[in-house]
């Protein structure tokens, strides 16, 4: 393995590439552990020449909790178009001009 660096995001990061070979031995579970424990992308050169690169992602902060509530109609006003709310209408079962239903 030899490491190099790579642009990334605006960010200078250095990673390790190591053909799959080298890799075969290990699992999956292994190789992410170790990408997130060195804080390092892991750049594998496959046989064909392509390179695949596993790369740690930011550690975020955790989302504030905002004061206030939801209304139990939030689901309806988002997903309420054109189409629902004709077919609102026809809840009954009764739907006029349509020949699929008559």
């Amino acid at each position: 393995m030899f490491l190099q660096k790579y642009f990334c995001k605006r960010i200078l990061m250095t990673y390790e590439s190591s053909p799959i070979e080298e890799l075969k031995d290990k699992s999956l579970k292994e190789i992410l552990q170790s990408v997130l424990a060195d804080r390092k992308a892991l750049a594998i050169q496959l046989p064909d020449g392509a390179k695949v690169v596993i790369q740690p992602g930011p550690k975020l902060k955790p989302l504030p909790t905002l004061d206030g509530q939801i209304p139990d109609e939030w689901k309806e006003a988002i997903y309420m178009d054109s189409w629902s709310a004709e077919a609102m209408k026809y809840e009954s079962g009764s739907r006029p001009n349509d020949p699929i239903h008559q």
